[in-house]
This record gives C-alpha cells, structure tokens and sequence, in this order.
C-alpha cells in the first residue's frame, strides 16, 4: 500500500484537460475509502484488554466496525465472550487482544498515503473524475462524462474484486434452468 490521493489526482489528470481541487479531491478520497470500497478491505486494528474482570462490561473501540478475532493471554483464540451495543464482556477474568476492523479515519493531506492495496489507485483516479463531473453538471457532455466515470470506477472496483474474492455490489449471476 503506497499511493497517495495525490499519485491518484496526477493519474486522473492525466486522462482529461482539467485540473482538480485538492481540498475536494482530499473529501472525495476519503468518502471513496469510507463509503465506495468494500469494507473487507478496510485495514485490521488490536486492542488490549488487560485485567478484566468476568462477566463486566467494557466499551469497544469507538472506530469498531466489525470483529475478526479474539485472543486470550496465551495467544488462544478465545470464544467466551459477548458483544452488545458497542460493549464486550468476557466469561473468564483476564488479559485479551481484540482484533476488528475499524472505520478508516479521513485521510489528512493528499500526500497521506492510502490504506488500500495498490491496485485501486485506477479505480480512485476514475471515481475522482467521476465526482469532478458530477459536481460540474451543468450541461449533457458534462452528465455523459459523469455516467461514463461511473461506470468505470464501478467496473474497475468489480474486477479487483473478482480477482481478490471479493463479493461486490455489482455481482450478478444468471441460473440456466429447464422446465
């Protein structure tokens, strides 16, 4: 992972005459890495939970978004839990590593490198055109051009995502029956 939303802005600048605002391409980034791409490539974090005490309830992390994993002190996997309304409470006293995927935070500068794979640097570039366009709606090309944008960021997220394993919102599929 080493792209940044500038090498994403230089990518899609080169495709088209226009130039783009940093500050929006900065919000855009960061709704395409919150909103657009699937959550399962969002990145892992830990947390530690030392010293807890059986059948108490502890907060979460406030990013936490969906649970991975949960480990004892022994490095066991550990299933003797509960999750609840944004708390966690363990069967046993003792030490625990949550691992969980939280909610990416807003990438800070255009230069704040991506916490995606390399690969959706092309699918960022035509999702920044995309934005660029429609925010311009003001006319048919700029609507045409938008659609088109949309379309290939679409198609772009879906082919990484075949190849990753990866279900996408566009995933269709057609059963052959006989009657």
């Amino acid at each position: 992972m080493s792209f940044t939303i500038d090498s994403a802005i230089t990518l899609a600048e080169s495709w088209f005459e226009e130039t783009l605002d940093d500050a929006k391409c900065l919000i855009w980034g960061t709704e395409f890495l919150q909103r657009v791409v699937n959550d399962k490539l969002w990145a892992e974090d830990t947390e530690t939970f030392d010293d807890k005490i059986a059948d108490t309830w502890y907060s979460l992390p406030s990013d936490f978004v969906r649970f991975v994993g949960l480990e004892d002190s022994n490095e066991d996997i550990y299933t003797s839990y509960e999750i609840k309304n944004g708390k966690i409470r363990f069967a046993d006293d003792g030490d625990y590593t949550l691992t969980y995927i939280p909610y990416p935070v807003d990438l800070a500068t255009i230069s704040t490198v991506v916490p995606l794979p390399d690969a959706f640097k092309y699918p960022l570039a035509e999702y920044l055109i995309f934005r660029y366009f429609k925010v311009e709606l003001d006319d048919d090309d700029s609507y045409n051009a938008s659609t088109e944008y949309e379309f290939r960021y679409k198609k772009s997220l879906k082919d990484i995502y075949d190849k990753m394993d990866i279900d996408s919102e566009l995933d269709s599929f057609q059963v052959n029956m006989r009657w």
